[in-house]
């Protein structure tokens, strides 16, 4: 039976990042359009700090979460330029009124990194996940981090696992419209929620990927760039087999305006490794706890892979 119930999720195209002798992480999330664009009003509400708040919904047969309902800051919120917490008082009666009216479980959180420029999760992000998990007895979670610039805001979900201890970026599937929640709640409960105070979201393009299907795109970098070149995309497989015997968590990121490659390292220290448009012929620019490391020489001597293993080990190591 799990042979054919594994064979029949193959077949209806839901893909899941892989670990031996755990649970697989499925690679999407879905929402509405709707709850998106609260989240851009409440970030733009707090261009400079952290504000942040709650995930509603529940989880499909094939385990992909569904966002229903979005719940913004508490008026007794703490919004800091690096940290939020929400206000108790407030989550716990809306909550309740979530479960007991819809059948709506707390199935995630989101915050903002405001204009930091960190559309991941930090370390402090995974450890307070984690723990909460193991607190709360939940075997996965969500969380959505939003960014904001000047063209406008952004948000990208993290499906968590307990049992792998362990993160992956999911891809959306966005619901035109909407949530058939969000009118009849917040009618009903307008002495209880967060209006935010901008009026329209002023979101950046969002890419929603089908249900069911292939999720994972053919990645477009920039003109001229050095992964567009076939060979080079084996001297980064080179570079990530180095950073994975050294480093526990090695994530590699898209950065979607750029159109260039980022490195995320969660380990004993967090490394954020960029790899610039001119990069082999300028070095990658490596942070190190959220600092950047200073120059050293960069070495134009055998192949990329090599280039930057002597200079990474010259630097972060």
């Amino acid at each position: 039976m799990k042979m054919e119930y594994n064979k029949y999720l193959n077949n209806m195209g839901i893909f899941y990042e892989k670990h031996e002798d755990s649970v697989k992480i499925p690679d999407r999330v879905i929402i509405y359009k709707g709850e998106l664009e609260y989240i851009s009003r409440c970030i733009l509400d707090y261009p400079d700090i952290e504000t942040g708040g709650n995930l509603f919904g529940f989880y499909t047969t094939f385990r992909i979460p569904v966002i229903q309902y979005v719940l913004g800051p508490g008026k007794n919120s703490e919004h800091n330029p690096a940290h939020f917490r929400q206000d108790e008082a407030f989550f716990n009666i809306n909550a309740d009124m979530l479960i007991k009216e819809h059948a709506l479980h707390h199935i995630g959180t989101w915050h903002s990194h405001h204009k930091l420029g960190i559309n991941h999760p930090s370390g402090g992000d995974e450890n307070s996940i984690i723990f909460g998990m193991k607190e709360d007895g939940l075997e996965a979670f969500i969380l959505i981090i939003g960014n904001i610039d000047k063209k406008g805001t952004s948000a990208n979900a993290y499906s968590f696992s307990l049992q792998n201890k362990n993160y992956r970026q999911s891809r959306w599937v966005v619901l035109n419209g909407e949530s058939p929640i969000r009118q009849q709640f917040d009618e009903k409960h307008g002495d209880i929620i967060h209006v935010p105070r901008a009026g329209n979201a002023k979101m950046k393009q969002i890419e929603s990927v089908p249900l069911y299907g292939e999720a994972v795109k053919k990645i477009s970098y920039s003109k001229g760039y050095w992964l567009n070149d076939e060979a080079n995309k084996e001297e980064l497989k080179s570079i990530i087999n180095y950073l994975k015997k050294n480093y526990n968590k090695v994530t590699m990121y898209l950065q979607e305006e750029e159109k260039t490659l980022k490195i995320i390292i969660n380990d004993e220290r967090n490394y954020e490794i960029v790899f610039p448009n001119a990069f082999p012929k300028v070095p990658p620019v490596i942070h190190c706890d959220g600092k950047v490391l200073a120059d050293s020489e960069w070495r134009k001597n055998g192949s990329i892979s090599q280039m930057f293993i002597d200079y990474y080990e010259r630097r972060a190591v």
